[in-house]
């Protein structure tokens, strides 16, 4: 059997962590090599969203001392999308010669691949033109352009042992608005997320018989209205507009303007018989209040898991079992206690999906987070799949 192991993470803290870039990076390579070294995989994919700070990985990386048995490493990355100066997608490939052959094939498509080429001048191969698919997602499929910056996907197809197997790097837009998130279920950005999916999908040409696995940051976030409704026991007007079981004079917020709270408005939520359940949001923060312990627990036993939108996802990709805490919405790990970020609610955006096809043919040992919540990366936790080729 051929072992194989996918990693999507999420760099685009690099550019914003209040620690020194370096330790960031440091301890993300050290997150990494220490689960590519654990998972004793021939094959090895690693998808970088937001990877204008991909370099900074990539190279330090690529020559690690404990990855040397992966003679074969391959770099692809998209062109220049918007005005940040980086690529929106990179991808690493490293394999062992040894134990298994693998090519990349060619797919007739020509992409900008200038950046990469710059970037990695030692230690790895450039997947060559022709090699690859790179696309933006169109902008009508979110009407937030704020929302796609460096979307969209970054596609290659190895010949492994023989058989084709298809990789997509994958982003989708997010929502930047909790407003929004609460007005419906699933909210207008979910609903433009499966859109998007389906559409990189067909951009790739990828059927339920193919062998494809499509990683990276989906963006996927528990129904907001749901976690409101459930979890804190806030009842909602009419329209899904606005709390209105509040107290004090929280409940005297600005009024409604087509559609949405204000960006500065800020209510309270809370259930008269879980006070403990108190909660604060608005435009852009979310205060989880007491239960907030919980946000860190394991899938199916986190009162957020039955509210992720990505099990509500219309597809015939599939993803396996999954029961590891939310990778996303960190702000930091101390001694085995999350503290999350203040701005949006805990999510399950990092996730491995795959064909029918490509499940029937892998034996799935592991899918879990890079070193779990204790890893000290943030505000995405990688995410990595080991599994056997049958």
């Amino acid at each position: 059997m051929t072992r194989i192991l996918c990693i999507a993470c999420n760099i685009g803290v690099f550019g914003k962590s209040q620690e020194p870039c370096e330790q960031v990076v440091a301890k993300t390579i050290e997150a990494l090599c220490q689960q590519i070294s654990l998972s004793d995989a021939s094959f090895v994919a690693v998808h970088f969203q937001e990877a204008k700070y991909a370099v900074n990985v990539l190279r330090p990386l690529i020559s690690h001392p404990a990855l040397g048995q992966y003679s074969a490493k391959h770099v692809v990355s998209n062109n220049v999308w918007d005005d940040t100066g980086g690529p929106g997608l990179c991808s690493l490939y490293m394999h062992i010669p040894t134990a298994i052959t693998a090519t990349v094939q060619p797919l007739g498509e020509k992409i900008d691949t200038e950046t990469t080429e710059a970037a990695i001048s030692e230690g790895a191969e450039h997947i060559p033109v022709g090699h690859a698919l790179s696309y933006k997602l169109p902008k009508e499929m979110l009407p937030y352009p704020a929302s796609f910056k460096q979307k969209g996907l970054l596609y290659t197809c190895w010949l492994i042992q023989g058989k084709p197997w298809g990789f997509i790097n994958v982003h989708l837009p997010q929502e930047d608005n909790n407003w929004r998130c609460i007005a419906q279920q699933p909210s207008p950005a979910a609903h433009n997320r499966y859109a998007a999916l389906s559409w990189v999908l067909k951009q790739c040409n990828v059927t339920p018989t193919d062998c494809t696995l499509v990683f990276g940051d989906f963006n996927f976030r528990p129904c907001l209205r749901g976690v409101m409704q459930t979890i804190y026991g806030a009842a909602l007007d009419g329209n899904g507009r606005k709390i209105v079981e509040l107290v004090d004079d929280h409940d005297k917020v600005a009024p409604v303007v087509d559609g949405l709270m204000p960006p500065e408005a800020e209510v309270l939520i809370v259930n008269a018989a879980l006070a403990q359940h108190a909660a604060s949001v608005s435009e852009k923060a979310f205060h989880a209040g007491d239960v907030v312990g919980s946000f860190q627990l394991p899938a199916t036993a986190n009162p957020l898991w039955e509210h992720d939108e990505g099990r509500k996802l219309e597809s015939f990709l599939v993803e396996p079992p999954l029961n590891f805490p939310p990778s996303y919405g960190y702000g930091s790990v101390e001694d085995g206690q999350v503290v999350w970020m203040t701005k949006r609610c805990p999510a399950w955006t990092d996730r491995i999906f795959m064909t029918p096809e490509a499940m029937s043919q892998l034996q799935i040992e592991a899918y879990d987070i890079v070193g779990g919540i204790n890893t000290a990366i943030r505000d995405h936790k990688p995410v990595y799949l080991v599994a056997n080729i049958s």
